[in-house]
């Protein structure tokens, strides 16, 4: 009986309720219904994950075309202000040179220099935005 449980597929609510865009019901739940209990579960932990780096729900996918393109094997992308935005507005000469050359994943920018002033902060250079 235990077997019988680990191979019953999720109920499409579960996946309907979690991705939490509830448009186009009757076609996301037939395609929802043709995947396998494992491709379900691979969905379902994706789907936690693209919710938190895409929260508005007007920029998701609608959940039709996230089952029809397989984005649950997509990669993540988030946007990690952390890595260039600092709490200070203070920035090291090298993130301004990261900034500068687009290593970020903001565009470059090749006028930052004129956009930023040097300080001294205790025995570190730092920059900040004018």
């Amino acid at each position: 009986m235990s077997q019988q449980v680990m191979f019953k597929k999720i109920d499409f609510d579960v996946f309907w309720d979690a991705y939490d865009k509830k448009v186009g019901a009757l076609m996301c739940k037939a395609k929802w219904n043709m995947k396998s209990r494992s491709d379900q579960e691979k969905i379902l932990e994706h789907v936690k994950l693209y919710k938190d780096s895409q929260p508005n729900k007007f920029f998701r996918k609608d959940p039709e075309k996230y089952l029809d393109q397989e984005c649950w094997l997509d990669e993540i992308i988030t946007n990690d202000t952390k890595k260039f935005a600092k709490p200070t507005g203070k920035l090291t000469y090298n993130e301004i040179l990261n900034l500068k050359n687009g290593d970020y994943k903001t565009p470059p920018d090749p006028d930052i220099f004129s956009k930023v002033k040097s300080i001294k902060d205790g025995e570190n250079d730092c920059w900040v935005y004018k």
